[in-house]
């Protein structure tokens, strides 16, 4: 299931994190049976929930310096709290690059997929993916452990673990055999078997192949591309825009009340999480290896930063005089929502229409500083 974390991190720029739930296998390079490697290098849930609190608590990310600004309880006003800093005129340098045909090409050919190749005179080729069985031998005797019945690997990608191994599978017909002589890897897992001389005899079983990628579709896959490259190149401008304010701005108090509300967010979200692994907050912590006290400590960094940057974001509003109530909201969400591929009211449901607001007024400020900046291309 997609979930979408509206999080403010600690650039100060609220981000949306994507989270995917549930485990992925992934192919695995290790001599192994393919069902054994494949599950030994799935995610597990607790490693996804790590993924999780670790964009959550923004304060953890490496190199980020902990918080001690003093805290202001009862009434405040903007001015007590923060003085921005420089927001016209800004240095921005903008990077965006250029699309090639060839990128555009692998692309195009990478979203199709790979159909059995059934001319009986194909030879496996760079690329092709091949269902491969073999038999391993080290002194003349068969390693059971490393044979396999039904391998899959790309051929080319080198995720096959002995070196030599992929590229020795290049020139066989369906059916054929052939013997590779090669070394086992110095740093094996085995230390028994590391460095050995291993033989080999592979026997392809099936070549699948992606077909060529017709002219409309590498045509499409350029503009997906470049859009997306454009997009990026944006979203980097932004956020170098609304850093640079940032660096410029200093924070004298953070409100006690808005500390409260940013810890109670998190609260909600790790109870979220604590649900969608089935259990509750201390069967969370404890999937997460976290102790109560480091938790805490984790929610009151993230809180003072969403709390800084929520008074950032209010003395922008306030100095170019905008507000939440853009005409143009509903369009510029309806754009997000198709960028990121998820319906507007998933995205509401998910993340409150509070937190949604904020994120397009973040996206709306930036934007503005950015017409008002002095942008180079870099």
């Amino acid at each position: 299931m997609k979930r979408i974390l509206m999080t403010i991190v600690t650039s100060g720029v609220i981000a949306a994190a994507c989270m995917m739930g549930g485990c992925e296998k992934k192919q695995s390079g290790e001599i192994t049976e393919s069902a054994e490697a494949e599950s030994s290098l799935s995610v597990t849930p607790e490693e996804e929930a790590q993924e999780i609190v670790d964009v959550e608590a923004s304060s953890e990310i490496e190199g980020e310096i902990e918080d001690t600004t003093p805290i202001l309880e009862g009434d405040f006003t903007l001015e007590q709290c923060i003085r921005l800093g420089q927001y016209e005129g800004l240095k921005l340098k903008k990077t965006a690059a250029k699309v090639t045909d060839e990128e555009a090409r692998n692309y195009a050919e990478s979203i199709q997929e790979a159909v059995e190749v059934t001319d009986k005179n194909a030879k496996v080729r760079k690329g092709d993916t091949v269902t491969v069985a073999f038999n391993t031998f080290i002194d003349g005797q068969e390693i059971q452990q490393l044979s396999s019945d039904g391998y899959d690997l790309r051929v080319g990608d080198q995720t096959f673990v002995v070196e030599g191994f992929e590229d020795g599978l290049i020139g066989l017909k369906k059916g054929e055999s052939t013997e590779l002589d090669l070394t086992m890897p110095s740093d094996y897992e085995d230390a028994a078997l590391a460095g050995k001389p291993v033989r080999f005899v592979p026997t392809i079983i099936t070549i699948k192949r992606v077909k060529e990628p017709a002219e409309e579709d590498i045509a499409s896959a350029k503009e997906f591309l470049q859009k997306n490259s454009d997009m990026n190149s944006l979203n980097q401008l932004r956020l170098d825009a609304w850093s640079a304010v940032e660096t410029g701005s200093e924070i004298m108090y953070l409100p006690a009340s808005y500390v409260d509300e940013a810890k109670a967010v998190f609260d909600e979200i790790s109870a979220a999480d604590a649900e969608n692994y089935g259990t509750d907050l201390n069967g969370y912590l404890e999937i997460l290896g976290l102790t109560q006290e480091e938790f805490d400590h984790r929610k009151d960094q993230y809180a003072r930063h969403a709390t800084k940057s929520r008074l950032l974001l209010e003395a922008l509003e306030k100095a170019l005089g905008v507000t939440k109530d853009d005409p143009d909201y509903e369009k510029e969400l309806q754009e997000y929502c198709e960028y990121i591929g998820i319906s507007k009211e998933e995205l509401l449901k998910q993340n409150g229409e509070s937190s949604v607001r904020d994120y397009i007024q973040t996206q709306r400020i930036c934007d503005i500083l950015i017409e008002r900046a002095d942008v180079t291309n870099g």
